[in-house]
């Protein structure tokens, strides 16, 4: 898990491109990160992981609650303002 951040802490991003295993600890850290992000106006980014790191995310309904990229290309248009999420993120 690769994690990406502008200076000022508004857009953060976590790569979870080439993650294998992900468990209710990880996903737990990664919903208050977006909570925490949330509340002082930021934004959280994922990168999308593998299928069964995709399937997770759809599993527990979170893919309808984050903004979830497909890829670095993707992202890197994010960090430059040249796109905005999708809300509600779906994982494609």
């Amino acid at each position: 898990m690769v994690v990406h951040h502008r200076r000022s802490h508004e857009l953060v991003a976590i790569d979870l491109s080439e993650t294998s295993f992900l468990d209710s600890t990880g996903l737990h850290a990664i919903v208050e990160a977006n909570a925490r992000l949330r509340e002082r106006g930021g934004r959280l980014l994922i990168v999308q992981g593998p299928a069964a790191i995709s399937r997770l995310f759809e599993l527990t309904g979170l893919s309808n609650h984050l903004n979830v990229v497909r890829d670095e290309a993707e992202l890197e248009r994010f960090f430059t303002g040249a796109a905005r999420p999708r809300s509600p993120a779906r994982m494609v």
